[in-house]
């Protein structure tokens, strides 16, 4: 429901969100643009032009939301759509938090992907817009080298990289 509010270029609009049985169900702009995840699997590391103008755009989305109290929690390359001339939108504010709102999850329990969470995230703190950040910082390394910064065999070994190795240069 938070991202219903948020109007910008850079994210996908969030036009209602419907509750039906206790679930929500949320209506967003159709688009066929692949994701950036999509992108980077096909044909590899984005260039650094390319990086960049994607890295300006999700910018700018982020500080839209953060600007309303919103963090996004799940900033991620599958998360993020491109057309054919380079157009970036975040899309997906499924786990979406406004700041200061009742937790989505449990007391010692995380939402979003493990491989692009902040080390306060991992660790089910208190979020910013910030976290935010580090997530796009993790993107746009993916983006660059092709790999995501760091790789792990469990939810558990993400958590231990995140939190306690410095990322590769």
């Amino acid at each position: 429901r938070s991202a219903v509010r948020l109007n910008d270029p850079s994210i996908v609009s969030v036009d209602d969100v419907v509750s039906d049985a206790g679930v929500d169900h949320i209506g967003m702009e159709l688009s066929e643009a692949p994701t950036l995840a999509d992108i980077v699997a096909r044909s590899g590391p984005l260039s650094e032009n390319a990086t960049i103008e994607v890295a300006r755009r999700l910018l700018g989305a982020l500080r839209t939301a953060h600007e309303r109290g919103v963090v996004h929690r799940d900033v991620k390359p599958s998360n993020v759509m491109v057309d054919q001339d380079g157009w970036a939108w975040v899309c997906d504010f499924g786990v979406a938090k406004a700041f200061g709102a009742v937790p989505l999850t449990q007391t010692g329990s995380t939402l979003g992907t493990p491989r692009y969470m902040s080390p306060e995230q991992c660790y089910g703190g208190a979020l910013d817009g910030r976290s935010d950040q580090y997530s796009l910082a993790t993107l746009t390394y993916e983006c660059l080298a092709g790999q995501p910064v760091f790789t792990a065999e469990s939810i558990g070994e993400y958590v231990h990289k995140q939190t306690s190795m410095p990322a590769p240069s």
